[in-house]
């Protein structure tokens, strides 16, 4: 966008109020810019809604919208053309925004996984910004997209991840925090990926595998395996009991495993050597409970969706060498969704993917290449990863397929070997030979004195639905229930705290808070039996989370009685 492009002419109206024209276009009314600003927010306005305005102008449609603003309505106003000074409380003002791109980061990060949100256009922004309104509405599907992707993960696997945790725990008491591994190498280390390119780069790799640090991202091993490559590191985050199945026909011998608490335990049995565990962004409420369970310091490792994002951050982690991205293609390279061997490898119809959500994307090699959804939340990820990065100058992208990782230098797999891996590299693998049955016999004491705080937790949610039901009022709760409520709640947070309940409460909190959201002109008794089935809802919900991870912690008992 070309600042120079754009004419502005402020003008008088009948009202006193100035308007503005921009390229012959009016930004608001010739008559009454306020009046007018009043019906289009009445038109729009929707409860509890996050709503994005495109177009500030003199600023009337936003006026009109702060005094109709109630309880947590949040705001984002994107100007395109002006500098907007406001500061409000829940209002966001993106302006001046030069590039589609510079929105990207700071708009995601506006609008969260709960929100619901409703664009208003303000009056002729589309057609004086019609290329960039065009691209904000494309980031914004997109951004919803991701979102809904990112939600149903977490709704569909976070009482698996909860008890992942709870199972891994066994493992984490006698393994070592990844602490272990901070700057432990300054030598090339090569990250591979399970996308369709990985294939033509594996003969490259076996000429330089004694010259590298090589860390497998996931299901990756099967396609490295087949071809007698051996990594040094296998990193997991997948809860699912299917991942199982990548692993559990492989015979380790120097590999050592590395994972997060929420992947799926029995991989951890396939591994004899030293293994390292970590936690994932979205398990940080745990980090104080794992390190008194483990009496080591837990560290969380940058990740995302995907087991290669976790794979470059424990490469960033690991060495302060150089480091390349193999097998990254992010895209359906080929018309194939993996490598050759990976056993999820499959063949897709571009044209029926092409009918059915699949989108094209810029390439690695230039033109366009077929992705989805669920990849480019993988490959933004990506992107916002090496943006933050202090390092990114020795980060490349090897993969030659696929699609372009913005921010990453492009250098082929060959050309990084020639440049880099001229020398042997030394990794040692150890086997772990420790007596831990005191670790382990520490973990039992602790797993029980844990189930008598959940039944603690148990009492206090049931106490609160009891409060709930008993009051009278059918417009509002009675400060006396109130000031229970809160007491009890209170009482319920400090004590969870200390538990491994916290990963259980995601899932049920982005339901109720997606759930009951305030209508339009909500009369006070409607408000309130909203307010009265959200609570229920919350604590109902919150009581089977307790019973579930009862019943986790009792099958680790008895796992370690066995």
């Amino acid at each position: 966008m070309i600042l120079e492009d754009y004419k502005v002419e402020t003008i008088s109206t009948s009202s006193g109020l100035d308007t503005l024209k921009v390229n012959g276009y009016l930004l608001h009314s010739k008559f009454n810019p306020l009046k007018e600003s009043e019906k289009i927010i009445e038109k729009n306005y929707k409860p509890g809604y996050v709503h994005v305005i495109f177009g500030y102008g003199l600023g009337y449609i936003v006026q009109s919208f702060l005094e109709k603003m109630e309880g947590e309505d949040k705001l984002v106003i994107i100007e395109p053309l002006f500098d907007v000074q406001l500061e409000h409380d829940n209002v966001i003002v993106l302006s001046n925004i030069q590039n589609i791109e510079d929105l990207k980061q700071p708009l995601y990060s506006a609008i969260s996984i709960v929100d619901k949100f409703h664009i208003i256009c303000s009056p002729n922004y589309d057609k004086v910004f019609p290329q960039f309104y065009k691209d904000f509405l494309k980031l914004l599907k997109d951004n919803l997209t991701v979102a809904k992707v990112n939600e149903n993960t977490i709704m569909y696997y976070g009482e698996q991840w909860q008890k992942n945790y709870i199972m891994n725990l066994e493992y984490a008491v006698q393994d070592s925090s990844i602490l272990k591994l901070k700057d432990k190498f300054s030598c090339p280390v090569v990250v591979a990926s399970g996308g369709p390119s990985l294939s033509k780069q594996l003969a490259t790799l076996k000429t330089y595998r004694k010259n590298i640090v090589l860390i497998a991202a996931g299901s990756t091993i099967n396609s490295l395996v087949s071809e007698g490559i051996e990594p040094d590191y296998v990193i997991s985050i997948d809860g699912a009991a299917i991942n199982y199945e990548h692993y559990k026909k492989i015979t380790f011998k120097n590999t050592s495993f590395v994972y997060t608490m929420s992947s799926f335990p029995k991989i951890r049995e396939c591994f004899d050597t030293e293994c390292f565990f970590a936690l994932s962004p979205t398990d940080r409420t745990l980090q104080e409970h794992l390190s008194k369970i483990t009496n080591q310091e837990s560290i969380i490792l940058a990740g995302g969706g995907s087991c290669a994002h976790y794979a470059l951050t424990l490469a960033l982690y690991l060495t302060s060498g150089p480091i390349t991205l193999i097998g990254q293609d992010l895209a359906y390279t080929n018309n194939k969704t993996h490598a050759d061997n990976n056993v999820r490898v499959q063949e897709i119809n571009r044209e029926e993917m092409l009918n059915t959500g699949g989108i094209l994307v810029d390439g690695y090699n230039g033109g366009k290449v077929l992705t989805d959804y669920p990849f480019l939340g993988m490959k933004e990820t990506f992107e916002r990863i090496i943006s933050v990065s202090e390092d990114k100058d020795r980060v490349f992208n090897s993969t030659e397929g696929g699609a372009k990782i913005k921010g990453f230098s492009q250098l082929s797999f060959k050309e990084f070997c020639e440049k880099y891996c001229n020398e042997v590299v030394a990794v040692s693998t150890s086997i772990k030979k420790e007596n831990n049955e005191d670790k382990i016999l520490l973990l039992k004491k602790q797993i029980q004195d844990e189930i008598e705080a959940y039944k603690t937790l148990k009492k206090l949610l049931e106490a609160n639905e009891k409060l709930i039901l008993k009051n009278t009022s059918k417009i509002a709760f009675s400060k006396s229930i109130l000031k229970k409520l809160d007491e009890n709640d209170n009482e319920f947070e400090d004590l969870a705290k200390k538990t491994a309940l916290t990963l259980s409460l995601d899932p049920i909190k982005i339901s109720v808070l997606k759930n009951f959201k305030p209508e339009a002109n909500e009369s006070a008794e409607d408000s309130y039996k909203r307010v009265k089935l959200q609570s229920l809802t919350l604590y109902r919900e919150m009581n089977k989370a307790v019973d579930n991870i009862i019943d986790y912690a009792n099958i680790l008992l008895e796992k370690i009685n066995q």
